[in-house]
């Protein structure tokens, strides 16, 4: 009677699973939504140098994947005359944090800014910031959410409508050709810092999928408009860099961590830029300070990343000073986020960097200079990635007891079963649950990827869809224990159901606690792993489905055992 009741009582304590798990999930994810980064406080700014460059024009086409802009003609002309880069991009690779990457050189961990739900300005350095508190004139030609990151510290803004509906294709190439429009009149003015923004090949790709026709040709029609853009300029006075804030996958997503999305082209020509370059791999970090140094601004302060002076075009002391510049603005920045994340680590100071360095440059050894603002740079970034791996196995470590705790106490319940090799089957077909559901998720083209929807208003359709295909499997496991139960006695059927249900839940209470056990529930201070993260957070849709439908498996079990016993009877 006992048994009987505790195998009753399994499936009711499953819907209470259910809920936690969809109430886990929301809290996840408005984890990532909603974080808020420590490391935004005002930093000092560094000095205002020479420029490279009188002004600097940046381009920004919204969602250009690599390979297809080796397709554009006139940015292969661009190529040839000036640095031809590839920039890895952060993640989540969303417009809004590639937007204030490129801006500030700072990452969504850093930043703030993880999803294209932010709100608000952007709250860390950036170079229209720098460039208002040097009196030097920018402006931005884009959409509203430009406006609503970077508005407090642009001198012109025009930004132009992008509401557009679902596969509005002649609504794309009317908004790109009216920012082209709006574009060359402020390109013909006074500001020495301008940005052009284009979204159409995003749109398209959301649409009809990155190799799509739709989408080559909205890119085609961009390379047009920079074609455009170059010849108003005097690249002999100005620089010009074209770039985007991701790629797109064949599906038409972006967000996750597949290559197609990461790696994106970074072009820079006219004065300041040399050659070369042939597809080298930078950060995307690295394009705010460049800007930087070719018009003598301050570095970002909250920059992770460094001008590529490689690729700039200089006497080498120049050189050599922005070098130098870049070290003492990555010690200021990382001295100040390992006081934030409570490290002690020792990093150099600013000024013993620039005591040893100005020393060189007096002599004259510019090139050595150079060399040990790399070493400086390298060995902080080592220091803080070491800082930063300790404390987070710290936190692992202080969780391990409550991972050990969750994955473990239910292992009481077949431990201490009576009969058990009535567990084999619920085993064997939880597994098959588990081989099934995956076998559907990737045979679809699916991954643990933000990439897996084409667009935002896709996210509940989504959700929804996984669990219930979850529920729908979970159904159908209960229906085959009954079948497979046929000859058994009711009880022992419905039993099996129950057990099957167990060990499903089981297996993704398993998975869920993994997570939990890297990277814990809240995250004041880093972003979890991402693909690890939207596993997790398809986990526990999966368990809602899952551990929701448990109440009814028994009951299935019953009536498939009942359908198969009337079409084969039993001796």
């Amino acid at each position: 009677m006992l048994r009987r009741g505790i195998l009753w009582a399994i499936p009711i304590l499953f819907l209470g699973v259910a809920y936690g798990a969809y109430v886990l999930a929301r809290y996840g994810w408005n984890q990532v939504v909603e974080y808020i980064s420590p490391f935004t406080t005002e930093l000092p700014s560094g000095e205002t140098r020479i420029g490279l460059s009188e002004r600097v024009v940046i381009v920004l086409a919204d969602g250009v994947r690599l390979d297809t802009s080796w397709r554009m003609s006139h940015l292969n002309e661009l190529r040839k005359q000036g640095v031809d880069l590839v920039s890895r991009v952060g993640q989540p690779s969303l417009s809004l944090p590639g937007w204030t990457a490129v801006a500030s050189g700072a990452f969504p961990e850093v930043s703030g800014v993880t999803t294209n739900w932010y709100e608000g300005s952007v709250e860390v350095d950036n170079i229209f910031r720098q460039a208002q508190l040097a009196g030097v004139k920018n402006a931005l030609v884009g959409t509203p959410s430009w406006e609503q990151l970077f508005s407090p510290w642009i001198h012109r803004g025009v930004y132009l409508e992008s509401d557009l509906e679902w596969q509005d294709v002649e609504g794309s190439q009317a908004l790109d050709a009216q920012i082209l429009e709006q574009a060359l009149p402020v390109l013909a003015g006074d500001a020495q810092l301008v940005l052009i923004y284009f979204p159409g090949p995003d749109d398209n790709g959301h649409w009809f999928g990155g190799e799509s026709p739709e989408y080559e040709a909205a890119v085609q029609r961009v390379d047009g408009y920079l074609a455009a853009i170059a010849s108003s300029l005097n690249l002999e006075s100005t620089s010009l860099i074209f770039t985007t804030d991701h790629g797109m996958t064949a599906l038409g997503g972006h967000g996750g961590w597949e290559e197609e999305v990461l790696l994106t082209p970074l072009v820079m020509v006219g004065a300041g830029i040399g050659q070369g370059g042939e597809g080298v791999e930078v950060s995307q970090a690295d394009i705010a300070p460049t800007v930087s140094a070719l018009l003598g601004l301050p570095i970002p302060t909250h920059s992770q990343g460094q001008p590529l002076l490689d690729y700039l075009g200089s006497d080498e002391r120049t050189l050599a000073q922005l070098g130098i510049d870049s070290a003492v603005r990555q010690a200021e920045f990382w001295r100040y986020y390992l006081g934030q994340i409570g490290d002690n680590s020792p990093l150099p100071a600013p000024a013993e960097i620039e005591g040893v360095e100005s020393e060189m440059l007096a002599a004259g050894e510019f090139a050595d200079s150079r060399q040990v603002s790399q070493e400086f740079i390298a060995n902080m970034k080592q220091v803080v990635e070491e800082a930063r791996e300790a404390r987070l196995q710290g936190e692992r470590l202080s969780r391990l007891p409550i991972a050990l705790a969750i994955a473990l106490l239910p292992l009481a319940y077949p431990i201490f079963y009576p009969r058990k090799k009535e567990l084999v089957l619920p085993i064997l077909v939880a597994l098959l649950y588990f081989v099934v559901h995956y076998a559907l998720f990737f045979g679809r083209g699916l991954s643990w990827s933000l990439s897996a929807f084409r667009h935002e208003t896709q996210i509940l359709d989504f959700i929804n869809s996984r669990i219930i295909e979850a529920a729908i499997l979970s159904l159908l496991a209960g229906m085959v224990v009954g079948l497979l139960k046929r000859r058994a006695t009711p009880g022992e059927a419905a039993s099996a159901a129950v057990n099957t249900s167990f060990f499903m839940v089981y297996g993704l209470v398993l998975q869920a606690v993994l997570f939990f056990y890297l990277w814990g529930l809240n995250f004041t201070w880093r972003l979890p792993d991402l693909m690890q993260g939207f596993k997790y957070y398809l986990d526990l849709f999966q368990l809602v489905g899952v551990a929701g439908t448990a109440v009814l498996l028994p009951l299935l079990a019953l009536g498939s055992r009942w359908m198969a016993r009337r079409v084969r009877p039993t001796n």
